[in-house]
């Protein structure tokens, strides 16, 4: 069996990075060769840091950097809907143009967002979609271009099946494609969190742990931080955002970019609750892991992280903003529930393991040849 895999960007480095390159070695492990077809040229050492997975690149067979399909260079972290729309018109231009279809029995985009012309299309979120939860008329007429861009090329759904983060996630689909989506969630790597964390020699500490773009609307996390003065706020990943760094350290939140794996589980491992940015999270594989390590999870209520894993803890850990969200910490804290809902969160986020998924992977593909 011979996989072609489409994801253009390799070096945003976050959950579809992780997804892309579990479900490449899920189809590796079942006896499969796995091409990469990318226009950023993979750093295999950065990779391993951020995502701990041993010697990312054995993973794929052939991997092919058609850097000249990349219509920027920089801005990294801007107009990413826009670039991904540009390049994947041009990664099917090419595969129509010089007959790579006939290389593969399967081909899977897990990155355009589009029902695009596939026999898999993983779609985190529907490229056409609002994904801000506040507009301006800048944000607003690009949207427009986006979805004029997206009816030139794409016009209509085109994969022969769908895949999605979540039911949420489904739903958008459904409401933006009219087409209904497979839900298989991402993977998690819950067994070795969970056998490092104990609940023992827990701190008052919240984290976030997030890329700091624009579009995670993580310096208002500030309020949190504000209005609980006795916790130490801690926020980790990745820098792509001078702004919003400085914004965050202006706000007393305490940010430790780009740390190892190891130095993040153990900052998971002494902290008491996790608290996702305000925005509307497809899924959230920060937020599991959190959850394996014992942390209570809070997340914004219209949201994947919420309706398909934080409402199973309990409903009430979903949000409404910032401040109800330090109120729901200090209600836990009042009625001593903090060891119930760990325990809970970490039942829970057995759902999303590495293992689940990549039976479900094999499940998929075996039934598609």
């Amino acid at each position: 069996m011979r996989v072609a895999l489409l994801h253009a960007f390799m070096d945003i480095l976050g959950g579809g990075e992780y997804l892309m390159l579990h479900m490449a070695r899920a189809i590796s492990l079942a006896g499969g060769k796995v091409d990469l077809y990318t226009v950023t040229e993979p750093d295999w050492g950065e990779i391993e840091r951020v995502f701990g997975i041993e010697n990312p690149r054995s993973i794929f067979n052939e991997v092919y950097v058609h850097g000249k399909l990349n219509p920027f260079r920089r801005g990294k972290g801007r107009f990413v809907r826009f670039k991904r729309l540009l390049v994947y018109h041009g990664f099917f231009k090419m595969f129509n143009r010089e007959h790579l279809r006939d290389r593969y029995d399967l081909v899977i985009d897990t990155q355009s967002n589009t029902a695009s012309p596939v026999d898999i299309a993983y779609i985190h979120y529907p490229v056409i979609a609002e994904t801000y939860t506040k507009h301006t008329p800048v944000y607003d007429a690009y949207s427009l271009l986006v979805k004029m861009l997206y009816k030139a090329w794409f016009g209509k759904p085109m994969s022969k099946h769908v895949l999605t983060n979540s039911s949420w996630t489904a739903k958008a689909i459904k409401q933006y494609y009219g087409v209904e989506a497979r839900v298989l969630y991402p993977p998690v790597d819950v067994s070795s969190i969970m056998s490092r964390c104990r609940d023992s020699g827990r701190e008052d500490v919240i984290v976030t742990v997030s890329r700091l773009t624009p579009e995670k609307n993580l310096p208002q996390l500030g309020v949190i931080a504000a209005a609980m003065p006795s916790y130490e706020y801690i926020v980790m990943g990745r820098r792509d955002d001078e702004t919003v760094y400085n914004e965050l350290i202006h706000r007393g939140v305490n940010v430790n970019p780009d740390v190892s794996r190891d130095v993040l589980i153990d900052t998971l491992c002494r902290a008491k609750y996790y608290v996702h940015p305000l925005f509307r999270e497809h899924f959230g594989i920060a937020v599991v892991e959190a959850m394996a390590a014992g942390l209570v999870p809070l997340v914004y209520y219209d949201s994947g992280s919420c309706t398909d894993i934080v409402s199973h803890v309990d409903k009430r850990l979903c949000y409404k903003n910032l401040l109800h969200a330090a109120y729901i910490i200090n209600w836990i804290e009042k009625h001593g529930l903090w060891e119930e809902l760990s325990r809970k969160a970490r039942m829970v986020a057995e759902m999303f393991s590495v293992e689940n998924f990549y039976r479900r992977v094999r499940d998929t593909v075996s039934s598609l040849l």
